[in-house]
């Protein structure tokens, strides 16, 4: 009874890992931190050219200022299902019922340093593009097509503008880390789209053929005051929004990770996701072993 008994909690520990759902709203502890190459702070304050609060990225090495958070969707097949989490820490808001600007995730996934696609976020809608004519290799290159491949409008469940607070970030130690003048909390944007609209875009707009939660990205983090430029504060880097300096000189651009934010260099081998299969295998053969009876001697 207790072999079967620890391997059912096994059994149930794993499929409970793979099935939740992202939460907008969840602690920040649950989240990957997303670091780059510097790895010193995650932003500067009051860098932001729009010099407005809400766009102001900040973070620091207990803080940081971008994180992101994968879910497989419960099932083996990340084709179909599962979804991406993304979150930035902005230094407040501006007194209005929701975020006011435009929040852009560039990617990077033939790792030639070009950024090749976006994932945008505003009040309204949660987008998609491809990236424009421009070298995309610098802030001062980088550009984005107007018209988005996929659009999503917010909700509740995939969009979150709120103040960080202990039970959103109950690793803080601060609440207020740019050291606003006038006392403020800073905020959180949360956004989570599905995965297989992110493996579609790749794998249309792209030369890569195929996409996965297995594939190497590099991501850039930025916000504008308008829909296709990267007008306002870009994250990891002070200031720049203008500059002609390539994105990995600047050290705005993560090194290689996956999906989940992990490093690439942590992403299971394919003989590891095999030995896991083969221990999830044998915990349900131990289930459905039928038990001999025991004989009771007087």
């Amino acid at each position: 009874m207790i072999r079967s008994t620890a391997a059912l909690g096994a059994l149930l520990l794993l499929c409970n890992l793979n099935s939740a759902a992202i939460v907008v709203g969840s602690d920040s502890a649950i989240w990957t931190p997303v670091s780059y190459s510097n790895n010193v702070e995650t932003d500067y304050s009051g860098d932001t050219q729009a010099n407005s609060v809400d766009l102001d990225i900040v973070g620091n090495a207990s803080h940081p200022g971008f994180y992101t958070l994968f879910d497989n969707g419960g099932t083996t097949s990340v084709l179909t299902d599962g979804e991406v989490g993304f979150r930035l820490r902005m230094a407040g808001d501006q007194g209005q019922p929701t975020f006011g600007g435009q929040a852009w995730i560039g990617m990077d996934v033939d790792a030639d340093g070009a950024l090749d696609l976006f994932i945008g976020a505003d009040k309204d809608f949660l987008s998609i593009h491809d990236a424009g004519t421009g070298a995309n290799n610098s802030p001062s290159t980088t550009t984005i097509e107007a018209a988005p491949v996929w659009s999503q409008a917010v909700s509740q469940v995939n969009f979150l503008w709120t103040a960080v607070s202990p039970e959103l970030d109950s690793n803080a130690t601060s609440f207020d880390i740019d050291g606003a003048t006038k006392p403020e909390p800073d905020f959180f944007l949360s956004f989570v789209v599905p995965f297989s609209e992110l493996v579609d875009a790749v794998t249309t707009l792209t030369g890569v053929t195929t996409f996965d939660d297995t594939s190497p990205l590099a991501y850039i983090a930025a916000t504008a005051s308008q829909a296709n430029s990267l007008n306002s504060d870009l994250n990891g880097v002070d200031g720049q929004v203008n500059s002609t300096i390539t994105w990995t000189d600047l050290d705005g651009i993560t090194p290689t990770v996956s999906v989940t934010g992990e490093p690439y260099s942590n992403v299971p081998e394919p003989a590891t996701t095999a030995l896991a299969a083969g221990i999830l295998a044998l915990l349900i053969l131990m289930l459905r072993r039928p038990r001999k009876n025991r004989i009771v001697r007087a």
